[in-house]
């Protein structure tokens, strides 16, 4: 069983555009964390070429003795694996990276598409109040009235399915077109 969290360590419920920054911030953090460890795995595996090398010229220096065939293979051994985990950190480096470009692609198009969506919103907002004033001003019996808004519903219902699919064909989202 889990201990129970507190308020400040539960996770909180950001909503859609604070959930995409912070995963973005993470996502950086991650990559500087990654790339940091790859720098420190490549100063290993240069610590141990340099081990090698002092190695084996400790032993040519001293006539007649042998080079440390042991020590040099361990130090070997040891800097293959350190390249090894090089190989691997950059492996994540080139991942995380990957996922931080995936996650600004996907704000920036969030954003695109949220203000496309409010403009169209608003322009619709807009034409709906023209229209309105226009039938108020017709002098419209109630019968006359209910079948032209009636109309006007069905005709932006049509515009409605029109800027979702241009939405889709863009990549924008369709639902918060239809909301």
């Amino acid at each position: 069983m889990q201990p129970s969290r507190t308020a400040a360590t539960r996770p909180q419920d950001p909503g859609p555009w604070a959930a995409i920054l912070a995963e973005v911030r993470r996502s950086a953090e991650r990559v500087a964390w990654v790339d940091d460890r790859v720098k420190r795995e490549q100063e290993r595996e240069l610590e141990y070429e340099g081990k090698i090398a002092l190695a084996v010229e400790a032993g040519a220096a001293v006539e007649g003795r042998d080079p440390g065939e042991a020590e040099v293979l361990a130090l070997e051994a040891e800097r293959r694996r350190a390249a090894e985990e090089v190989r691997k950190w950059l492996r994540e480096s080139r991942d995380e990276r990957k996922h931080l470009g995936t996650v600004s692609v996907n704000a920036i198009r969030a954003g695109l598409a949220e203000r496309y969506v409010q403009s169209v919103r608003e322009e619709g907002t807009l034409v709906a109040r023209v229209l309105a004033r226009a039938l108020d001003a017709a002098g419209l019996d109630e019968d006359q009235r209910t079948r032209a808004f009636a109309e006007l519903r069905e005709g932006l219902g049509e515009v409605t399915r029109e800027l979702a699919s241009r939405a889709s064909a863009s990549g924008l989202p369709q639902k918060s077109l239809e909301s």
